[in-house]
């Protein structure tokens, strides 16, 4: 009985100390590929409510048995996701055979990009491969996070979202991409902008709980700002106001060092020309920038292609 009753004390204790979590909840993940300038493949998920993945796979050739194969299929259930229904079709001169996926078969998917941002293309040799990866973070904290050293009523935990590219680039720190407070056994979906010309991946997270005393949150380095922006902050946010032509869309660059820039957001001018932008204050040093629209890893088709992409999850 002892030995019974200190095991669910440990749960218990376990419980009350669990952190706050995070998860992708909706997100949309991309590869496009050619070669020579003949598109050989699309892969595309597309996750919604956490638990539903679609997943459609295309893929092209000049000479074969076939001209071009699809695959459809859904996914359905927390982790490996349980194939729920799909479809093939295969087309040679005109002509389509389909058959249908077997639910029993015990195929499983997961969502790869797990969280990354951003959109950008990359050349190996004859090979040109375009990714775009969005996605809305689920912030949660299921226990009452209970803290001894704190007041009920200060018990909240503030979390930051750090990000960093998948390329090793010492001189470019992680960046955090986002923060959001919770307070015990609540939940928040966080929005992290996309950028361009590179994707960033998400890393991890931290936290600081209130619990009276100063924090190193309230450290936090104020972001320079420099070029045709301007830029004030408000709490740990960042916000960004410059003029343009009335409907153009501009990008909004920023870089860590005024050498290497990428695309933060696409901004579109208003019917005044103004524009404005918020996000999370920077943790270092950070310098901006805007200029009409355009990348240095994507065509003007395929900048065009990502944007649409991008709009579309954001306005679902």
């Amino acid at each position: 009985m002892k030995t019974r009753l200190f095991l669910i004390l440990s749960l218990a204790l376990n419980a009350l100390a669990s952190d706050p979590s995070v998860r992708v909840e909706r997100g949309i993940g991309i590869v496009k590929t050619w070669i020579d300038g003949f598109q050989i493949s699309e892969f595309r998920q597309a996750l919604s409510c956490f638990t539903n993945l679609l997943q459609v796979e295309n893929y092209w050739q000049k000479d074969g048995d076939w001209d071009r194969r699809l695959y459809v299929s859904r996914y359905r259930g927390p982790g490996p996701m349980m194939l729920v229904d799909g479809y093939t079709v295969e087309w040679k001169n005109g002509i389509g055979c389909t058959n249908l996926m077997d639910p029993d078969s015990g195929a499983w998917s997961t969502f790869n990009t797990g969280g990354s941002q951003g959109a950008m293309c990359v050349q190996n040799g004859s090979e040109r491969t375009q990714i775009i990866n969005c996605s809305t973070l689920h912030c949660e904290w299921k226990t009452n996070g209970f803290r001894s050293s704190c007041e009920f009523s200060d018990d909240q935990s503030t979390m930051i979202l750090w990000f960093r590219t998948n390329t090793i680039m010492a001189e470019i720190p992680w960046f955090i991409g986002g923060s959001c407070s919770l307070e015990p056994g609540k939940s928040k979906d966080l929005f992290i902008p996309t950028p361009l010309d590179v994707v960033w991946r998400f890393m991890g997270t931290d936290k600081c709980f209130k619990c009276g005393e100063s924090c190193w949150l309230a450290g936090w380095p104020k972001p320079d700002a420099h070029g045709t922006t301007s830029a004030s902050t408000q709490g740990r946010s960042l916000h960004l106001s410059f003029s343009g032509t009335p409907g153009v869309s501009y990008a909004l660059q920023g870089s860590f060092n005024l050498r290497d820039w990428a695309v933060l957001q696409i901004v579109e001018a208003d019917g005044e020309g103004g524009a404005d932008y918020q996000m999370p204050a920077p943790a270092g040093p950070r310098f901006f920038r805007v200029e009409a629209v355009k990348t240095s890893t994507m065509s003007e088709a395929e900048t065009a292609e990502a944007v649409k992409e991008i709009k579309q999850f954001n306005n679902p």
